[in-house]
């Protein structure tokens, strides 16, 4: 889509929409039954205000017919769309700052923060869109987005990364997902954009599809590399603390049976360190899981069961105390859920034909 002189891609499917307006500017005129739907939603959100708050029982929200007619109108239209245009180069400037210096070894870095673009636009300029409904067109970029969710999330933590052109939030409830999340997030999603690779892009179009997913692994482990969970980093002080590491602390040192669940989980949790070997080892350990998946197509339970079991044996350190396995495997359930999801979606779906 080009704004003000500026490519910016935003999704075929925003493309396709682009387009269609461009060969007919009034497909986007306000009719009078759409006016009505307009008003008729207004007055709806006026009233879902919660009238019992002190601040705002004696407010009063009106919308006048003249602002109405406004939103409504040539003019209206006009100024909305050079208010999105303003928004899209302020995002436009935020990428190009980010990825200065780096862009032309890693592509990825023009959109870090929603690295599901980048695969697309690749699909998208090579003409993989061209015979799909627009319902597929979407269903298509919803899956590519899920799939990068977590990434996508991951880079929002490290950096300012602009408007977020997906729907699909990575994180949930958990902002800060832990270091070991993380690596289940990046082999998880590049081994799912590898079976979307094998099913649904032709030979023509594989090799540099491929090379694609081989770079977002690449740019995404160098995030991951920069990435410290401040929760972790909590947990670590507090076990220091409590264990007498620094100076005069092991007075606050008390017995377990006193601990409540929670303290006593971040106490152990602060104790546990991983390193460079055995965090490799992991990653190799979850991408054997998720091969079987992409191999068999086949999502039994026993493959979760097997994802959970090595999940845990590293995030535990092999701890029996189910408990505590319990709770580590709770804090980690939108992250397990959004990835069953989405490989769900993917073998249980043909969503492209």
């Amino acid at each position: 889509m080009n704004i003000n002189g500026n490519s910016i891609f935003m999704g075929a499917y925003e493309e396709r929409k682009h387009q269609s307006y461009q060969l007919n500017p009034r497909l986007l005129n306000v009719s009078e039954e759409k006016q009505a739907e307009i008003e008729s939603k207004l007055e709806a959100a006026i009233k879902s205000i919660d009238w019992n708050n002190d601040k705002s029982q004696n407010a009063k929200v009106s919308i006048s017919k003249e602002d109405m007619d406004f939103l409504c109108s040539e003019e209206g239209f006009e100024k909305m769309k050079k208010d999105a245009a303003d928004l899209y180069l302020t995002n436009a400037n935020i990428q190009t700052e980010i990825a200065t210096g780096r862009e032309e070894t890693d592509a990825f870095w023009k959109n870090t923060g929603n690295q599901w673009l980048i695969f697309s636009e690749y699909l998208y300029n090579n003409d993989f869109y061209t015979n799909m409904t627009d319902e597929e067109v979407q269903e298509t970029e919803k899956t590519l987005a899920q799939i990068t969710a977590g990434m996508d999330h991951l880079s929002r933590t490290q950096y300012t990364t602009g408007i977020e052109f997906s729907d699909y939030f990575g994180h949930g409830a958990n902002y800060f997902m832990s270091s070991s999340e993380v690596l289940v997030e990046l082999e998880a999603s590049t081994s799912a954009l590898r079976y979307f690779s094998d099913k649904f892009v032709s030979e023509d179009k594989k090799e540099q599809f491929d090379e694609l997913i081989n770079l977002y692994h690449t740019h995404n482990t160098e995030i991951i590399g920069g990435y410290v969970n401040p929760i972790e980093s909590f947990n670590k002080m507090v076990h220091n603390i409590h264990s007498g590491k620094y100076p005069d602390s092991s007075v606050l040192k008390i017995s377990a049976e006193k601990i409540v669940d929670e303290y006593k989980y971040t106490l152990l949790l602060g104790n546990i360190s991983k390193t460079d070997t055995e965090r490799a080892a992991f990653q190799k350990k979850i991408t054997s899981v998720f091969d079987a998946i992409f191999q068999k197509a086949d999502l039994s339970e026993t493959f979760w069961t097997q994802l959970k079991d090595t999940y845990l044996a590293y995030t535990t350190n092999d701890s029996e105390d189910e408990a505590f396995r319990n709770y580590i495997w709770d804090n980690s359930s939108f992250t397990m859920n959004r990835i069953q999801n989405y490989w769900y979606h993917m073998i249980n779906q043909d969503f492209i034909y």
